[in-house]
């Protein structure tokens, strides 16, 4: 199932740093859940596998400086987890409810 729409929110707890929030697209497929999104400088593209009840997955990039790790968990819809970046750890999470299929 697709979700188009999708918006990501990233909180870092780096002091008067302002949230992100890119909007893209959800693919679920069996044992899978694919994120892409733009942000300014790089698209991102996270295909994540099932592990038990948790997704985790990588985007690889170009510039290393932009390769992430993200571990997430689907609750109902809502989704949330740790998005690792350049040393820096985000909270990140996503609505599939709110999102167009």
């Amino acid at each position: 199932m697709k979700h188009d729409g999708v918006q990501f929110l990233f909180l870092t707890s780096t002091a008067g740093e302002k949230p992100e929030v890119p909007t893209g697209v959800v693919i679920e497929r069996a044992g899978q859940m694919v994120l892409e999104f733009s942000d300014s400088e790089e698209r991102y593209t996270v295909v994540g596998r099932a592990t038990g009840h948790f997704f985790t997955g990588e985007h690889s990039s170009r510039d290393p400086s932009r390769n992430a790790q993200a571990v997430w968990c689907n609750m109902n819809g809502e989704c949330i987890g740790r998005w690792r970046e350049n040393g820096t750890d985000y909270l990140f999470s996503f609505s599939l409810q709110l999102a167009s299929t």
